[in-house]
């Protein structure tokens, strides 16, 4: 499992980093789909839409490709921060 610390608004206006393990789940359903439930049922809080929706290509792309999500979620972070430290003022 994977784990992913997003920043998630809540219902009090704060910003907040929020953790989101990555598993192998169903094929048919989002990866975060309980997670998500969940935080906002109880914590009134949501993840960006971008990061929801970037999921669930990933997710359809190793489902197409039969390969585990969270191998593929690991080397999208390690291409994510080598464009962010490429694109980093030295």
């Amino acid at each position: 499992m994977r784990r992913l610390m997003v920043p998630c608004t809540f219902d009090t206006g704060e910003t907040a980093m929020f953790p989101f393990v990555v598993g192998q789940p169903c094929a048919d359903s989002h990866p975060l789909e309980q997670q998500l439930a969940w935080l906002a049922r109880e914590r009134g809080g949501q993840a960006p839409q971008e990061v929801v929706d970037s999921l669930a290509q990933v997710h359809r792309l190793a489902v197409e490709q039969s390969t585990k999500l969270e191998d593929l979620v690991a080397y999208a972070m390690r291409e994510a921060a080598i464009v962010s430290a490429a694109d980093s003022p030295p």
